[in-house]
């Protein structure tokens, strides 16, 4: 194994810091865990990617997601991908971050594209 993926054996993960694609914290900096991650994949057309998450207390939370690449497009989105319009200043993002407001039991699915 460590000769075919050599950056991800257990002697290179034991040496390097802690790495994660992306965080999600409340406006505050805080952690979430109210906001339940229940998907991470590839768009159907491969051009970005499909997250979608719930909030899981029952309580309003104002949510940033922080992605360790740049962004250069994102979106809510319905289930079949489509882009669906956020008129309320509810959604916005900068180069590494989505902001957003989750409503109690809300499920919110973002499609994220990326710098290369």
């Amino acid at each position: 194994r460590d000769r075919i993926y050599p950056a991800l054996s257990p002697s290179n993960l034991a040496k390097s810091k802690q790495f994660s694609l992306l965080e999600i914290q409340d406006d505050h900096g805080h952690d979430c865990p109210n906001l339940i991650l229940t998907a991470l994949k590839r768009s159907a057309d491969g051009e970005g990617w499909v997250l979608r998450l719930y909030e899981s207390d029952g309580v309003k939370t104002k949510a940033v997601i922080k992605f360790w690449r740049t962004i250069i497009q994102a979106h809510k989105c319905d289930l079949l991908e489509r882009a669906i319009a956020h008129p309320d200043s509810e959604f916005s993002h900068d180069q590494h971050q989505l902001s957003m407001l989750f409503n109690r039991f809300e499920i919110i699915t973002l499609r994220v594209s990326f710098q290369a």
